[in-house]
Protein backbone atom coordinates (compact mmCIF):
# COMPACT_ATOMS: atom_id res chain seq x y z
CA UNK A 1 0.00 0.00 0.00
CA UNK A 2 1.32 3.44 -0.96
CA UNK A 3 0.80 6.20 1.56
CA UNK A 4 0.00 9.47 -0.15
CA UNK A 5 0.98 12.92 1.15
CA UNK A 6 -1.70 14.87 3.02
CA UNK A 7 -3.00 18.00 1.32
CA UNK A 8 -4.97 20.94 2.73
CA UNK A 9 -6.75 23.79 0.96
CA UNK A 10 -7.31 26.84 3.14
CA UNK A 11 -9.34 29.99 2.57
CA UNK A 12 -8.68 32.83 5.03
CA UNK A 13 -11.46 34.56 6.92
CA UNK A 14 -11.45 38.37 7.12
CA UNK A 15 -9.76 38.27 10.54
CA UNK A 16 -6.92 36.15 9.09
CA UNK A 17 -5.81 38.78 6.57
CA UNK A 18 -2.34 40.23 7.31
CA UNK A 19 -1.49 37.62 9.94
CA UNK A 20 1.72 35.62 9.53
CA UNK A 21 1.37 32.64 7.24
CA UNK A 22 2.72 30.14 9.79
CA UNK A 23 0.26 31.33 12.45
CA UNK A 24 -2.59 31.15 9.93
CA UNK A 25 -1.81 27.56 8.96
CA UNK A 26 -1.29 26.54 12.59
CA UNK A 27 -4.79 27.86 13.37
CA UNK A 28 -6.47 25.54 10.86
CA UNK A 29 -4.18 22.50 10.75
CA UNK A 30 -4.07 21.68 14.44
CA UNK A 31 -2.39 18.30 13.91
CA UNK A 32 0.88 20.07 13.04
CA UNK A 33 3.18 21.99 15.36
CA UNK A 34 4.37 25.51 14.59
CA UNK A 35 7.86 24.16 13.92
CA UNK A 36 6.54 21.56 11.48
CA UNK A 37 4.59 24.23 9.59
CA UNK A 38 7.62 26.52 9.42
CA UNK A 39 9.65 23.64 7.98
CA UNK A 40 6.97 23.01 5.35
CA UNK A 41 7.13 26.66 4.31
CA UNK A 42 10.94 26.67 4.16
CA UNK A 43 10.88 23.51 2.01
CA UNK A 44 8.36 24.90 -0.51
CA UNK A 45 5.30 22.86 0.49
CA UNK A 46 3.01 25.89 0.88
CA UNK A 47 1.44 27.76 -2.06
CA UNK A 48 -0.47 31.02 -2.29
CA UNK A 49 -2.79 30.38 -5.22
CA UNK A 50 -0.21 28.66 -7.46
CA UNK A 51 2.87 30.55 -6.26
CA UNK A 52 5.20 28.96 -3.72
CA UNK A 53 5.74 30.74 -0.37
CA UNK A 54 9.21 30.42 1.14
CA UNK A 55 9.13 32.97 3.98
CA UNK A 56 7.52 32.11 7.32
CA UNK A 57 6.86 35.81 7.93
CA UNK A 58 4.77 36.28 4.76
CA UNK A 59 1.41 37.92 5.43
CA UNK A 60 -1.88 36.25 4.56
CA UNK A 61 -3.80 37.80 1.66
CA UNK A 62 -7.31 37.30 0.36
CA UNK A 63 -6.23 34.30 -1.68
CA UNK A 64 -6.37 30.51 -1.48
CA UNK A 65 -3.61 28.50 0.21
CA UNK A 66 -2.51 24.95 -0.51
CA UNK A 67 -0.43 22.97 1.99
CA UNK A 68 1.18 19.59 1.30
CA UNK A 69 2.43 17.43 4.16
CA UNK A 70 4.84 14.88 2.65
CA UNK A 71 4.96 11.32 3.90
CA UNK A 72 7.73 10.82 6.46
CA UNK A 73 10.89 9.15 5.25
CA UNK A 74 11.79 5.78 6.63
CA UNK A 75 13.84 6.10 9.78
CA UNK A 76 17.46 5.41 8.83
CA UNK A 77 18.78 5.92 12.35
CA UNK A 78 19.61 2.59 13.96
CA UNK A 79 19.09 1.65 17.58
CA UNK A 80 22.14 1.13 19.76
CA UNK A 81 22.42 -0.52 23.15
CA UNK A 82 23.43 2.52 25.17
CA UNK A 83 22.43 2.69 28.86
CA UNK A 84 19.48 4.92 29.72
CA UNK A 85 19.00 6.39 33.19
CA UNK A 86 15.20 6.56 33.35
CA UNK A 87 13.78 8.86 36.03
CA UNK A 88 10.10 8.56 35.05
CA UNK A 89 8.12 6.85 32.29
CA UNK A 90 4.50 6.34 31.25
CA UNK A 91 2.58 5.86 27.98
CA UNK A 92 3.16 9.46 26.86
CA UNK A 93 6.57 10.60 28.07
CA UNK A 94 9.91 9.37 29.28
CA UNK A 95 12.12 11.50 31.53
CA UNK A 96 15.84 10.74 31.43
CA UNK A 97 18.98 11.72 33.30
CA UNK A 98 21.28 12.09 30.28
CA UNK A 99 24.87 11.18 30.98
CA UNK A 100 27.75 13.55 30.26
CA UNK A 101 29.48 12.79 26.95
CA UNK A 102 26.36 11.61 25.12
CA UNK A 103 25.07 13.70 22.19
CA UNK A 104 21.30 14.17 22.21
CA UNK A 105 20.54 13.47 18.54
CA UNK A 106 22.38 12.42 15.35
CA UNK A 107 24.20 14.98 13.26
CA UNK A 108 27.63 16.24 12.19
CA UNK A 109 28.85 12.75 11.33
CA UNK A 110 27.61 11.07 14.52
CA UNK A 111 24.68 8.84 13.55
CA UNK A 112 25.33 5.90 15.84
CA UNK A 113 26.21 6.94 19.38
CA UNK A 114 23.52 9.36 20.52
CA UNK A 115 20.62 9.44 22.92
CA UNK A 116 18.26 8.97 19.96
CA UNK A 117 20.02 5.71 19.04
CA UNK A 118 19.51 4.54 22.61
CA UNK A 119 15.83 5.56 22.56
CA UNK A 120 15.19 3.74 19.27
CA UNK A 121 16.82 0.63 20.72
CA UNK A 122 14.61 0.89 23.82
CA UNK A 123 11.30 2.05 22.32
CA UNK A 124 11.49 1.25 18.60
CA UNK A 125 8.95 3.37 16.73
CA UNK A 126 7.11 4.40 19.91
CA UNK A 127 8.42 7.95 19.71
CA UNK A 128 6.78 11.10 18.37
CA UNK A 129 7.43 11.94 14.72
CA UNK A 130 7.35 15.74 15.07
CA UNK A 131 11.13 16.00 15.37
CA UNK A 132 11.61 14.14 12.09
CA UNK A 133 13.56 10.96 11.43
CA UNK A 134 16.74 12.18 13.15
CA UNK A 135 15.11 13.63 16.28
CA UNK A 136 12.17 11.35 17.12
CA UNK A 137 10.68 12.26 20.48
CA UNK A 138 13.18 15.04 21.16
CA UNK A 139 11.35 18.03 22.68
CA UNK A 140 14.47 19.88 23.85
CA UNK A 141 18.16 19.02 23.97
CA UNK A 142 21.21 19.10 26.20
CA UNK A 143 24.76 19.73 25.02
CA UNK A 144 26.95 16.63 24.72
CA UNK A 145 28.96 17.45 27.85
CA UNK A 146 26.02 18.68 29.92
CA UNK A 147 24.30 16.03 32.03
CA UNK A 148 20.85 16.00 33.57
CA UNK A 149 17.12 15.92 33.04
CA UNK A 150 15.68 15.71 29.54
CA UNK A 151 12.08 14.94 28.59
CA UNK A 152 11.14 12.83 25.54
CA UNK A 153 7.71 12.50 23.92
CA UNK A 154 6.37 9.08 22.95
CA UNK A 155 3.65 10.44 20.67
CA UNK A 156 2.81 13.56 18.67
CA UNK A 157 0.09 14.65 21.09
CA UNK A 158 2.55 14.80 23.98
CA UNK A 159 5.26 16.39 21.84
CA UNK A 160 3.03 19.23 20.69
CA UNK A 161 1.73 19.79 24.23
CA UNK A 162 5.26 19.97 25.66
CA UNK A 163 6.53 22.15 22.80
CA UNK A 164 3.72 24.60 23.53
CA UNK A 165 4.84 24.70 27.18
CA UNK A 166 8.36 25.54 26.01
CA UNK A 167 7.05 28.42 23.93
CA UNK A 168 4.83 29.76 26.73
CA UNK A 169 7.60 29.17 29.32
CA UNK A 170 5.43 26.87 31.40
CA UNK A 171 8.05 24.12 31.13
CA UNK A 172 10.56 24.95 33.87
CA UNK A 173 14.22 24.02 33.47
CA UNK A 174 16.69 24.72 36.27
CA UNK A 175 20.45 24.16 35.96
CA UNK A 176 23.29 24.24 38.46
CA UNK A 177 26.76 25.34 37.35
CA UNK A 178 30.17 25.85 38.93
CA UNK A 179 31.68 29.07 37.59
CA UNK A 180 34.84 31.08 37.92
CA UNK A 181 34.38 34.06 40.23
CA UNK A 182 31.24 35.22 42.04
CA UNK A 183 28.52 36.89 39.95
CA UNK A 184 27.73 40.46 40.91
CA UNK A 185 24.96 41.12 41.53
CA UNK A 186 24.36 37.70 43.08
CA UNK A 187 20.83 37.59 41.67
CA UNK A 188 19.88 38.79 38.22
CA UNK A 189 18.71 38.26 34.65
CA UNK A 190 20.86 38.15 31.53
CA UNK A 191 18.94 39.13 28.41
CA UNK A 192 20.66 39.28 25.01
CA UNK A 193 20.37 38.04 21.47
CA UNK A 194 22.36 34.94 20.54
CA UNK A 195 23.51 33.98 17.05
CA UNK A 196 26.05 31.69 15.41
CA UNK A 197 29.61 33.03 15.71
CA UNK A 198 30.78 34.61 12.45
CA UNK A 199 34.20 32.92 12.33
CA UNK A 200 33.95 29.90 14.66
CA UNK A 201 30.90 27.93 13.56
CA UNK A 202 31.13 25.69 16.65
CA UNK A 203 30.37 28.66 18.91
CA UNK A 204 27.43 30.92 19.57
CA UNK A 205 27.86 34.64 20.06
CA UNK A 206 26.09 37.37 22.03
CA UNK A 207 24.74 40.30 20.04
CA UNK A 208 22.74 43.37 21.09
CA UNK A 209 20.36 43.41 18.16
CA UNK A 210 20.77 40.38 15.88
CA UNK A 211 19.93 36.72 16.53
CA UNK A 212 17.38 35.01 18.77
CA UNK A 213 16.28 36.47 22.09
CA UNK A 214 17.84 34.62 25.03
CA UNK A 215 16.88 35.13 28.69
CA UNK A 216 18.63 33.48 31.64
CA UNK A 217 17.74 34.08 35.30
CA UNK A 218 20.54 33.29 37.75
CA UNK A 219 21.20 33.36 41.48
CA UNK A 220 24.18 32.56 43.67
CA UNK A 221 23.94 29.37 45.74
CA UNK A 222 27.40 29.52 47.33
CA UNK A 223 30.63 31.44 46.81
CA UNK A 224 34.00 29.81 47.53
CA UNK A 225 36.23 32.71 48.58
CA UNK A 226 35.08 34.68 45.51
CA UNK A 227 37.28 32.48 43.30
CA UNK A 228 34.61 29.95 42.33
CA UNK A 229 30.85 29.84 42.83
CA UNK A 230 27.94 27.45 42.58
CA UNK A 231 25.03 29.12 40.81
CA UNK A 232 21.50 28.26 39.76
CA UNK A 233 20.25 29.22 36.30
CA UNK A 234 16.65 29.12 35.10
CA UNK A 235 15.90 29.26 31.39
CA UNK A 236 13.18 31.52 30.04
CA UNK A 237 14.33 30.62 26.51
CA UNK A 238 16.27 27.65 25.20
CA UNK A 239 18.98 28.76 22.79
CA UNK A 240 22.00 26.69 21.81
CA UNK A 241 24.70 26.89 24.54
CA UNK A 242 22.62 29.61 26.22
CA UNK A 243 23.85 29.34 29.83
CA UNK A 244 27.44 28.77 28.74
CA UNK A 245 27.37 31.80 26.43
CA UNK A 246 25.64 34.07 28.92
CA UNK A 247 27.87 33.26 31.89
CA UNK A 248 31.03 33.66 29.79
CA UNK A 249 29.73 36.95 28.40
CA UNK A 250 29.32 38.47 31.87
CA UNK A 251 32.75 37.23 32.96
CA UNK A 252 31.89 34.09 34.95
CA UNK A 253 32.49 31.22 32.55
CA UNK A 254 31.67 27.67 33.59
CA UNK A 255 34.53 25.50 34.84
CA UNK A 256 35.58 22.91 32.27
CA UNK A 257 34.03 24.79 29.34
CA UNK A 258 36.87 24.72 26.80
CA UNK A 259 34.79 26.40 24.11
CA UNK A 260 33.80 29.53 26.05
CA UNK A 261 36.18 29.59 29.01
CA UNK A 262 39.67 29.43 27.52
CA UNK A 263 40.70 32.75 29.10
CA UNK A 264 40.49 31.21 32.59
CA UNK A 265 43.00 28.38 32.13
CA UNK A 266 45.57 30.07 34.42
CA UNK A 267 43.12 30.22 37.36
CA UNK A 268 43.61 26.52 38.18
CA UNK A 269 46.85 27.33 40.02
CA UNK A 270 45.07 29.75 42.38
CA UNK A 271 43.04 26.91 43.90
CA UNK A 272 44.02 24.24 46.44
CA UNK A 273 45.81 21.39 44.68
CA UNK A 274 42.93 18.90 44.65
CA UNK A 275 40.33 21.46 43.55
CA UNK A 276 42.69 22.84 40.90
CA UNK A 277 43.36 19.38 39.48
CA UNK A 278 39.66 18.53 39.41
CA UNK A 279 38.85 21.79 37.61
CA UNK A 280 41.65 21.22 35.12
CA UNK A 281 40.51 17.67 34.35
CA UNK A 282 36.74 18.19 34.58
CA UNK A 283 35.09 16.09 31.82
CA UNK A 284 33.19 18.81 29.99
CA UNK A 285 31.53 21.86 31.53
CA UNK A 286 30.47 21.78 35.19
CA UNK A 287 26.80 22.16 34.31
CA UNK A 288 23.84 19.93 35.14
CA UNK A 289 20.14 20.15 34.24
CA UNK A 290 19.08 19.57 37.85
CA UNK A 291 15.33 20.27 37.95
CA UNK A 292 12.44 20.16 35.52
CA UNK A 293 8.77 20.98 35.95
CA UNK A 294 5.95 20.60 33.43
CA UNK A 295 2.25 19.96 32.98
CA UNK A 296 1.65 16.35 32.02
CA UNK A 297 0.14 16.29 28.50
CA UNK A 298 -2.51 13.70 29.34
CA UNK A 299 -3.42 14.19 33.00
CA UNK A 300 -2.71 17.95 33.00
CA UNK A 301 -1.12 17.48 36.43
CA UNK A 302 1.95 19.57 37.22
CA UNK A 303 4.98 17.32 37.76
CA UNK A 304 8.39 18.31 39.07
CA UNK A 305 11.58 16.26 39.30
CA UNK A 306 15.05 16.89 40.72
CA UNK A 307 18.20 14.78 40.55
CA UNK A 308 21.36 14.53 42.64
CA UNK A 309 24.72 15.85 41.43
CA UNK A 310 26.77 13.39 39.45
CA UNK A 311 30.02 12.15 41.04
CA UNK A 312 32.21 14.68 39.19
CA UNK A 313 30.18 17.63 40.54
CA UNK A 314 30.03 16.20 44.07
CA UNK A 315 33.79 15.64 44.20
CA UNK A 316 34.57 19.14 42.97
CA UNK A 317 32.14 20.80 45.39
CA UNK A 318 33.66 18.85 48.30
CA UNK A 319 37.16 19.95 47.24
CA UNK A 320 36.11 23.59 46.97
CA UNK A 321 35.11 23.64 50.65
CA UNK A 322 38.84 23.96 51.39
CA UNK A 323 38.83 27.50 49.95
Amino acid sequence: MTIKPETFDLLPLPEDINTRIDKFICKYITSLSRTQIQNLIKNNFVYEDQVVISSISSKVKNKSYHVTVPTPKANHIEGREIPLNIVYEDDDIILLNKQRGLTTHPGAGNYNNTLVNALINYLGDKLSSIGGTERPGIVHRLDKDTSGLLIVAKNDFSHQHLSNQLQTRELKRVYHAICWGTPKPILGTIETYIRRHKTNRLKMDVNKYDGKLAITHYKLIKSYNDKVSLIECSLATGRTHQIRVHMANVGYSIIGDKLYGSSHQTKYVSLPEKAGNLCHKFPGQALIAKKIGFIHPRSEEYLEFEIEYESYMKELIEALVEL
